[in-house]
């Protein structure tokens, strides 16, 4: 399933990457692991600095990539946006967009 993703996203055009994950919860101790995906539309003459971010979870949710393709076919588009478009999707609901979070944009956001 994620290649099929990732390769969607490629054939727009978008910059494509995958991330592992492994993160422990502080209470239990259970270890989540998964990966992230994730596109990047880079506006064309801005700085790189500011970026919107639409983000799904792929767990329980069979609409998500259906409803995000046609939306990142219509930004990519486009030639007025003024900041980045990243479309994250994730394998670990919270656990995994804190992850990419931390990673991406060096902030922790993750309960531990």
């Amino acid at each position: 399933r994620h290649s099929w993703i990732t390769g969607k996203l490629a054939q727009m055009g978008l910059e494509v990457y995958t991330q592992n994950f492994t993160v422990t919860r502080p209470v239990t101790g259970d270890t989540i692991r998964g990966d992230n995906i994730y596109a990047v539309y880079r506006a064309p003459k801005v700085a790189s600095t500011e970026a919107i971010v639409f983000s799904m979870t792929l767990r329980e949710n069979q609409f998500a990539v259906p409803l995000l393709l046609p939306l990142c076919e219509l930004i990519f588009k486009q030639t007025i946006w003024a900041k980045h478009v990243i479309f994250l999707i994730s394998e670990g609901e919270e656990y995994g967009i804190g992850a990419w979070l931390q990673s991406y944009c060096d902030i922790n956001t993750l309960p531990y």
